[in-house]
């Protein structure tokens, strides 16, 4: 048998060490420091930072084993104004056969941030980044949104953003917190691209349960329109192609605040909680074209100025009372309407009272009836606004410029409040014959 001398094999024996002990040791405490280093925590944060296009801070960054990041500390901001948008106690990335998949613990939406994030999501959709091209599962977690109305716990949020061809999809699952939901409301936005065109398609279930109306914020500024309380189930879809945007809903508000309705806008008083059953509202190019519904309400107060502005444009027969009060209490309000194109014809619903009896008072008796045809659907806007010195026709052209131009307020200023200036015109809606 073949031997070695003493020396070589000391020597081999050495080399085995270094090989076998010393040099893996060596690089898991060199990779080790190198991940625990702040500049690899830096490194993280320009990463992030450069696939959001927002500021990220960290508090640490780990990798607990191959293939898995975890992110402790996360926090993101808006770059212009520097107000938190979005923060996580931990974020673990990991990678799976279907793509990336993000674990959040304790992920809070900031005050504010719905809009931006929102804005992020959109603008993920209409391009591709290098970064996000692998498709991104969300797993089921809780997530707190602090709204305008307060804080609202969503549970078990899930859901994926993956690219297919020509077709970026976002989806997401959730329900909320003190609600018992039968099955979870869905949110769907799918993003069509190439071409000459591209569109967004926008997709909101509710799953048979109530939501707040609050959750469309970022949206629409339901709070000023609806009430702090208008809940709403159903569904509403859209499609934007070009800027001209069409969809339709069908679903039910409840807890309409008719103060934040009419009297807030308008220089009339409707007051009372409402619920409007909406069967179909089509809307194209960005306006309602056709719509069938009612509209509910118990007692509540209304002013003569609406009643007679109402008889005056809408033809509704209106009762002659003797009592003084103004705004005048009711006891019900039950309204019907069909709206195609440019008719609408109005129905009374009223339980009391004579049939088409639209509002009822106790013991008035019927206050306001329905119209004996089908009337303009411009006469709501003059019903609802009253004539004044300067006379604008009711026509898309004028309508462009009015958005487009400070015309004044037809609401008197609150008294107290400098922050609205006493107008020096006034504006009237006339028809286009």
């Amino acid at each position: 048998m073949f031997q070695l001398h003493e020396t070589t094999r000391r020597s081999l024996c050495r080399a085995g060490f270094c090989l076998a002990c010393l040099l893996p040791t060596g690089i898991v405490l060199g990779y080790s420091a190198l991940v625990n280093a702040p500049l690899h925590v830096a490194g993280s944060k320009r990463q992030l930072a450069s696939l959001l296009g927002l500021e990220v801070s960290l508090a640490d960054v780990s990798h607990p084993r191959p293939g898995v990041t975890l992110y402790h500390g996360l926090e993101v901001a808006d770059p212009d104004t520097g107000r938190r948008l979005l923060s996580c106690r931990m974020l673990e990335a990991g990678r799976s056969s279907g793509g990336l998949v993000l674990t959040a613990s304790q992920p809070v939406i900031h005050p504010g941030a719905m809009p931006r994030l929102g804005q992020l999501l959109l603008a993920r959709l209409r391009r591709q980044t290098a970064g996000w091209q692998t498709p991104l599962d969300l797993s089921p977690c809780d997530v707190t949104w602090h709204s305008p109305g307060g804080p609202q716990t969503f549970t078990g949020v899930s859901g994926y953003l993956e690219s297919a061809g020509r077709k970026d999809t976002l989806s997401l699952r959730f329900t909320l917190a003190g609600i018992e939901m039968s099955e979870p409301a869905t949110i769907r936005v799918v993003r069509a691209r190439g071409g000459s065109s591209a569109a967004t398609r926008f997709d909101l279930s509710t799953g048979g349960t109530p939501l707040p109306c609050s959750l469309a914020s970022p949206l629409a500024d339901t709070a000023s329109w609806l009430g702090p309380r208008c809940r709403f189930t159903g569904r509403f879809w859209a499609d934007d192609a070009g800027g001209d945007w069409e969809g339709e809903l069908t679903g039910r508000f409840f807890d309409i605040d008719l103060d934040s309705l009419v009297s807030h806008h308008f220089p009339h008083r409707l007051s009372g909680t409402a619920e409007l059953d909406v069967r179909e509202a089509v809307f194209n190019q960005g306006r309602l074209t056709r719509a069938a519904g009612k509209l509910t309400a118990g007692a509540g107060l209304v002013s003569r100025s609406l009643l007679a502005s109402a008889r005056q444009h809408l033809e509704m027969p209106a009762a002659a009372t003797s009592a003084a009060a103004d705004p005048l209490p009711f006891a019900e309000l039950g309204l019907g309407f069909l709206m195609n194109g440019q008719t609408l014809e109005l129905s009374g619903l009223c339980e009391a009272g004579r049939l088409g009896t639209v509002l009822y008072g106790d013991p008035i008796g019927p206050v306001l009836a329905q119209p004996d045809g089908p009337r303009g659907v411009v006469q709501i806007v003059r019903m609802l606004v009253p004539a004044s010195q300067v006379q604008v026709p009711a026509s898309r052209e004028t309508d462009a410029l009015v958005r487009r131009l400070p015309v004044p307020s037809l609401m008197p200023p609150v008294p107290g409040d400098r922050a609205q200036p006493e107008p020096s015109a006034r504006l009237r809606v006339k028809p286009q014959r």
